[in-house]
């Protein structure tokens, strides 16, 4: 009897394998220091001496070597803040709050030996789209976001180099006039695992710009919309200028365009499991971009479904 195996490119670099890797290696010895943004007074940033601030924590993070953990004890606006060239864990634990209406509530700066984590941190902005970030990452280094939550900013992740991780997160871009992106990726490989993008008005989950590749996987992978009427403006994802990305089982919904794939140049979307409904437009490729099937996607009440003009058979073993 023949059996089918569905093969999905390979051009995402940044497999979760890979970057998860390179972060345990750089985590062999962990030393951990501790922040307290209400009661932090000590330089030692122990835990009965904690720092106050997240710049000493990481200070002292650094100090103790590569791979240190800089843990979170109590809730309190920590930022903003930025790393450099370091390989460090910033464990949140849902009391690392960053407030902040200008600049970007987190920059990571990092080589190509470096690996930074960021687990349960809450960043919020000022919800009005624009140019304020959530998370800037750029270098060459390997950046995961865990378990946090990103909401508010015009770019709630904006990734200019790297591989990204965004592990079961909530990244959700609410805006009622300038336009506002979850994730931008103007250079680099990103892997989106069980994370869920929330957009209302004109907004956009995924823009993919610039070569990026881009793997979004995972039954708890959603891409939906908030608004009872789609903004016009409102996308799942936006592939264009030789980007890749690949969907798997996730869903999106109710937006005004799902998926948009534009430009000939190398630009290609493809979809396997991926369920569509209540958007205005499901599938929409201009100017010769792909979006291609690798099969077992579904359609339901979207005013236009849209067709994939690229179709990529299982291979026979």
């Amino acid at each position: 009897m023949k059996r089918y195996r569905t093969v999905l490119f390979a051009g995402v670099l940044c497999s979760v394998g890979l970057c998860v890797g390179a972060a345990t290696v750089a985590s062999a010895a962990v030393t951990t220091v501790y922040v307290d943004g209400v009661n932090g007074s000590g330089t030692s940033c122990t835990r009965s001496l904690p720092c106050m601030t997240i710049t000493q924590g990481l200070a002292a993070a650094l100090a103790a070597g590569p791979g240190s953990e800089v843990s979170v004890l109590t809730e309190a606006n920590y930022g903003p803040f930025t790393i450099t060239n370091q390989s460090v864990t910033i464990k949140g634990h849902h009391l690392f709050n960053v407030n902040t209406t200008t600049g970007s509530a987190v920059t990571v700066t990092i080589s190509a030996t470096d690996t930074v984590v960021l687990d349960g941190v809450d960043l919020r902005g000022p919800h009005v789209g624009g140019s304020v970030k959530g998370i800037y990452f750029t270098g060459s280094g390997v950046l995961t976001v865990r378990n946090s939550t990103i909401q508010g900013f015009g770019y709630n992740i904006h990734q200019a180099g790297g591989c990204l991780n965004v592990e079961g997160s909530k990244i959700s871009a609410f805006t009622s006039s300038a336009a506002a992106v979850g994730l931008w990726i103007t250079n680099g490989d990103a892997d989106i695992v069980n994370t869920k993008f929330r957009m209302r008005g004109p907004s956009w989950g995924i823009d993919a710009d610039t070569g990026a590749n881009v793997n979004v996987s995972g039954r708890s992978s959603v891409f939906s919309g908030g608004d009872a009427v789609p903004d016009p403006n409102s996308y799942g994802v936006y592939a264009h200028i030789n980007a890749q990305v690949d969907l798997v089982d996730t869903k999106i919904r109710m937006l005004a365009t799902a998926i948009r794939s534009t430009t000939s140049n190398a630009v290609k979307v493809t979809a396997q499991r991926v369920h569509f409904a209540r958007n205005t437009v499901a599938l929409s490729s201009l100017f010769g971009g792909q979006i291609c099937s690798f099969g077992d996607n579904t359609f339901v009440q979207n005013g236009t479904n849209g067709s994939f003009n690229c179709l990529v058979p299982p291979v026979i073993m």
